[in-house]
């Protein structure tokens, strides 16, 4: 069945420009059957690399500190046979924007396919965050940073920076964490994430909001490594009026500020700057998006992410380089002023309350909160964090200019 949304080939071909010769390709996409070739070579490549992550997982031979619980969905290893299934679905796709270019209208599997290879080939990869940065020499990595290599290499030192202040939103049941979402810290002892992780996390009691058990954020969570950085979710500064479903409703503000207060000894992580002119905020601008993944149930390749990746390598930090598809002055959301923007960093099936941070500007500034994607637009929404101001900056958020 063909893919409802016309859009979605140009959205494929746009980012996968980036690994042909850069930006100056982008109008080209794809050039012939080499690049199909090897954009199949890096997938085939870059899915045996998660089977043997899933696999070390799931039998324990990679342990951290924490145990993330599994979820009611869970799911084992993924198979050679679901990834070839994948492979063959990939090329199918790849040759018909090949033949087709925009015009071209995909099946729901070729898109997924698609997916899969845009992760995989150094198109739009989803890296792995370990002890507050980017280890090029890890072979997942290694093998599907691409061209954003150089460009995060180079801003490394302030990426590191805006590293450690992403946390994961934790509900923690004796000794097992049930991972939510994402959130970052915009002032000492508070942090922004999504009104509807706030909804999955407490509910309303006589004006109040009242948390379901104990709610903490993690600011390690990550891959492989032995190490905890816990704060304890105290409160609810903040929350927008609007009532979240599971349905992306672009008016409303998914919107949600809370208090938390470090667990242990160890300081909290500095809050992060957000960037006070967002008129680089346009298409084409280069950006990341830093959270912690998860398969979510109501997505609409959620079964497609169980079956391809497992769901023992979720909930770790990840950092996600993409582009801005359209930017809040051109990206009509069905309000005034306009405070979403369109973005095609990886969110892997689930990324509420990351945060996306700018690359044009040196990789230090927050600029967006993301909130949801629709996969059959090919297109993930944030709230331009400048169009929130008025909340952000009464919780105590810093809004800077960068200078020169």
């Amino acid at each position: 069945m063909a893919t409802t949304d016309p859009n979605l080939a140009r959205q494929f071909l746009h980012s996968f420009s980036r690994t042909l010769e850069g930006a100056e390709a982008a109008t080209r996409g794809l050039r012939d059957q080499g690049d199909v070739r090897s954009k199949i070579d890096a997938c085939r490549q870059g899915l045996a690399l998660i089977r043997e992550k899933a696999e070390r997982r799931s039998t324990g031979a990679s342990s951290g500190l924490e145990s993330l619980a599994a979820p009611a969905s869970a799911s084992p290893p993924p198979t050679r046979d679901a990834h070839d299934d994948v492979v063959g679905d990939a090329e199918k796709g790849l040759s018909r924007l090949l033949a087709e270019g925009e015009s071209a209208r995909l099946s729901r599997a070729e898109a997924f396919g698609l997916e899969v290879v845009l992760l995989t080939d150094g198109s739009r990869p989803s890296l792995f965050v370990q002890n507050d940065s980017i280890d090029f020499a890890e072979r997942w990595n290694a093998a599907t940073a691409g061209n954003w290599r150089t460009r995060l290499q180079a801003r490394l030192p302030r990426i590191r920076d805006a590293l450690r202040s992403v946390g994961r939103v934790d509900l923690v049941d004796g000794s097992q964490r049930n991972a939510i979402g994402t959130a970052f810290l915009i002032a000492p002892n508070r942090v922004l994430t999504n009104k509807h992780v706030l909804q999955d996390i407490a509910f309303r009691d006589g004006g109040q909001w009242r948390f379901i058990g104990r709610i903490e954020v993690e600011f390690a969570g990550e891959l492989d490594v032995r190490r905890e950085r816990l704060c304890l979710v105290t409160g609810v500064h903040f929350a927008s009026r609007d009532a979240i479903s599971e349905d992306i409703e672009l008016a409303k503000m998914d919107v949600a500020i809370l208090d938390i207060a470090p667990a242990g000894s160890d300081p909290l992580p500095p809050p992060l700057s957000i960037l006070a002119d967002d008129t680089e905020l346009v298409r084409g601008a280069e950006t990341y998006l830093v959270g912690y993944p998860a398969v979510a149930d109501d997505a609409l390749s959620s079964e497609d992410v169980r079956r391809t990746f497992g769901t023992a390598i979720y909930g770790r930090k990840r950092l996600s380089p993409g582009t801005v598809i359209d930017g809040p002055l051109t990206f009509e959301d069905g309000n005034t002023p306009n405070r979403v923007f369109t973005h095609d960093c990886s969110t892997l099936g689930g990324s509420s309350g990351s945060c996306v941070l700018d690359l044009f500007e040196g990789g230090r500034y927050a600029v967006g909160l993301h909130f949801g994607g629709l996969k059959e637009a090919g297109a993930n929404y944030a709230h331009a964090l400048q169009r929130l101001r008025d909340p952000l900056e009464a919780a105590g958020a810093t809004y800077a200019t960068p200078r020169g």
